[in-house]
């Protein structure tokens, strides 16, 4: 027989006025695939034929991802609400300044600035 098992490993990413990600890893069997075994065209010996594998296949990854991993992201998402998120964000970056985007302009010429210094010092 075969035996199919796997990982679905998902990052997803909001962004309500900060930085939210989702890290979800779901695995999924070892599962038992039936597939249908055929007399071989003129022949007296039984096997599967290749299409009936893929077939067997693929309603095993589509059985999981109903059964396993939509209806499990689903519950999940269901159960979060905005004022989660909001309480998961960042207020602040990593370096606790808040960002001046008005600035942004002057911020990058002091870093062009100094990187072009940092080279005619090196040279």
């Amino acid at each position: 027989g075969l035996i199919m098992e796997g990982t679905v490993d998902l990052v997803a990413h909001a962004f309500e006025n900060g930085n939210v990600q989702l890290r979800s890893s779901v695995p999924l069997g070892p599962s038992a695939v039936k597939v249908e075994v055929r007399s071989g065209a003129g022949s007296s010996a039984e096997s599967a034929l290749p299409e009936d594998t893929a077939q067997a296949v693929l309603d095993q990854i589509r059985k999981w991802e109903d059964e396993e991993v939509s209806s499990k992201l689903g519950k999940m998402y269901d159960s979060v609400d905005s004022g989660m998120l909001k309480t998961l964000r960042r207020v602040m970056p990593v370096t606790r300044t808040k960002m001046d985007w008005r600035n942004l302009g002057g911020q990058h010429r002091l870093m062009e600035e100094a990187v072009s210094a940092r080279r005619s010092t090196e040279s």
